[in-house]
């Protein structure tokens, strides 16, 4: 009979010591899970506005270097800020072919680069543009 009433008491009596243990285990790595996917989207969320940014930044870049009165072959570098830079070329293409209004075809490759940590990111963009006689850069 004394068997029962112990049985009868630690049913009513609440939980074990092991018990409160493997709860607190579940939950604290679900806490941890948890933390992780929330520091891991803040992270992505944080490198696609520097891609943003950098593509922002990019696109008004290729439309200076397109705008441009003359056009000088060769590479070019610069910054935008302390974080983003940006290096462009231009050169003739491969099928440097005369057009009927006298224009060639030219080559303009951007790139636009910021650190991320220990890493390099980078944002390319390329296109062609006709232009005239296209000066040589003076060095």
């Amino acid at each position: 009979m004394g068997i029962l009433k112990m049985r009868q008491g630690r049913a009513m009596g609440g939980f074990t010591l092991m018990e409160i243990l493997v709860a607190l285990t579940v939950l604290a790595l679900s806490f941890t899970v948890i933390m992780q996917l929330l520091s891991g989207g803040l992270r992505a969320q944080r490198l696609s506005e520097e891609y943003r940014q950098a593509v922002h930044l990019g696109q008004a870049k290729m439309e200076e270097i397109l705008l441009a009165k003359k056009l000088a072959s060769g590479r070019f570098a610069g910054r935008f800020s302390d974080e983003f830079s940006w290096e462009y070329a231009i050169s003739p293409t491969d099928f440097a072919v005369k057009t009927r209004s006298g224009l060639f075809p030219f080559r303009v490759d951007l790139q636009v680069n910021w650190r991320d940590g220990s890493r390099v990111r980078k944002v390319a963009f390329s296109t062609l543009q006709l232009a005239g006689k296209i000066k040589e850069r003076d060095e």
